[in-house]
């Protein structure tokens, strides 16, 4: 509800949580995978959840701000979505390539 009324937008508050979401589902069902071949401590499920909801919904945060920073300067969709993956999508993906 906050993300709603941050951004002044249903679909826009929606997207991160539902990065987050989709994060840990897909982190969660690679573990089940995992858990058949390793034992894995029951730990690890809670960090998944803690850093597939922090990092997911920070990131999107990220694109969503930039985005709507250069919809306000009156940019194009395209040219919106371009920018900010040109700019916040570099500090997103910099961190993933690196680990």
């Amino acid at each position: 509800m906050a993300l709603v009324l941050v951004f002044g937008s249903l679909v826009a508050g929606a997207v991160p949580g539902l990065v987050g979401g989709t994060a840990v589902a897909v982190t969660l069902a690679v573990m089940v995978v995992l858990s058949q071949f390793f034992e894995l401590s029951i730990f690890s499920l809670n960090l998944a959840t803690m850093l597939g909801l922090g990092l997911g919904i920070d990131y999107s945060l990220f694109i969503v701000s930039r985005f709507r920073e250069e919809s306000a300067r009156g940019a194009s969709v395209e040219r919106a979505v371009a920018w900010s993956v040109a700019t916040a999508g570099r500090a997103v993906c910099f961190p993933a390539r690196r680990s």
